[in-house]
């Protein structure tokens, strides 16, 4: 736990079914975990000393011992990381220990528990590369009325500000150019799948599809429910034969069978009768 390069897989599924038009499974998409490079230590001749920015050696051992417990309950977890907060209240290390924690209950299918961590890493980096992508995709993806126009409004203010923030992430000394690269695509993946079915469900296809193919592309596997609502873009943008492509692949296995092979149906009608879009 807490090391680079760490890629955690989710068992939970959620539901679309707040979206009246997508009554199917929706299983989380993966997000990494990458540990920022440690602040330097607190160096005592330094005339004015930024604490936010540098930790003493005691302060650095305690989070050493943090990392090195094996968390496997949340909760014990997060009673963990508040003691330590308690004790060192401006540590730099709050906000990545308290995404870890959202992304623990992540995992562990604890919603509201994880949106109260991720409200805790927002009010000390409130462009966290870590939390906002998971927000984002979780936001979108239980949106449902009567505040629906409310939610995606946040799903989308998530995804761009996570887009924003993973395109000035500084690389950990800890990882090469390669993983770095990895780990960034797959963080931005979930912000551009948030974004594509928020502009699925504003009837906003083009732009839906646009986000969809970069979720799918950026992704070292791609989400099942991605592939789907690219392929009801596709086929809303008259782009009959990508959206077969898109069907078939999430058709072949997995939650999201039934809703692609109808779907793969449906293009495979709508092509023969319908006009193919210039790509």
């Amino acid at each position: 736990m807490f090391k680079a390069g760490i890629i955690f897989s989710i068992g939970l599924c959620l539901t679309l079914a707040a979206h009246a038009q997508m009554d199917m499974p929706a299983p989380m998409p993966t997000q990494p975990r990458m540990r920022p490079d440690p602040p330097p230590l607190l160096d005592p001749t330094e005339a004015t000393p930024d604490p936010a920015a540098m930790v003493t050696k005691e302060e650095r051992q305690a989070y050493a011992k943090l990392q090195a417990e094996d968390h496997g309950d949340p909760a014990k977890l997060s009673q963990d990381i508040d003691a330590f907060v308690a004790k060192y209240p401006d540590s730099a290390y709050a906000a990545p220990l308290y995404s870890e924690l959202a992304q623990s209950y992540f995992t562990a299918g604890q919603m509201d528990q994880m949106q109260a961590a991720a409200g805790k890493v927002l009010k000390l980096d409130p462009n966290s590369p870590d939390v906002l992508p998971i927000l984002a995709v979780f936001t979108a993806r239980t949106a449902k009325a009567p505040d629906l126009a409310t939610q995606l409004d946040k799903a989308e203010d998530y995804g761009k500000r996570g887009l924003g923030a993973i395109r000035s992430l500084p690389k950990p000394d800890s990882l090469d150019d390669a993983a770095f690269a990895k780990e960034k695509n797959a963080r931005a993946a979930l912000c551009h799948s948030a974004l594509g079915l928020v502009y699925i469900d504003r009837g906003k296809s083009d732009d839906a599809r646009t986000e969809l193919l970069q979720a799918v592309a950026l992704s070292a596997e791609a989400d099942p429910v991605d592939l789907y609502l690219l392929g009801k873009a596709d086929v809303a943008t008259s782009h009959f034969t990508d959206a077969i492509n898109a069907y078939t692949k999430c058709s072949a296995t997995g939650p999201m069978q039934a809703q692609c092979k109808a779907g793969l149906d449906d293009a495979r009608r709508k092509k023969e009768t319908g006009i193919e879009a210039p790509e």
